[in-house]
């Protein structure tokens, strides 16, 4: 059986999300912290907005990953095992 390859774009892409996610957070903390308003208020507005894209990068990210690791078909029992582990998790 052979070993897939790694794919390290998608490790770039990830991280790049990362990043987006906490400029959103902090972009948010300092509208609603700092008394900023008029012009500079709406610029970071847009900004906020504009960094938006990275939560469904995430989902388009978790679709590539399983895509890449079952080309053919999911396992059996793979969405019940799936929502299981979502739903009921474990402790370790």
């Amino acid at each position: 059986m052979s070993k897939k390859k790694v794919v390290n774009e998608i490790n770039y892409i990830r991280a790049f999300a990362c990043l987006s996610i906490v400029f959103i957070h902090a972009v948010t903390v300092a509208i609603n912290s700092v008394a900023i308003s008029g012009e500079l208020r709406s610029w970071m507005q847009t900004f906020q907005v504009a960094l938006m894209f990275a939560t469904p990068l995430f989902i388009l990210i978790s679709e590539f990953l399983l895509a890449y690791a079952y080309p053919k078909q999911v396992p059996k029992n793979f969405f019940a095992k799936r929502i299981h582990y979502i739903l009921l998790p474990t402790s370790a």
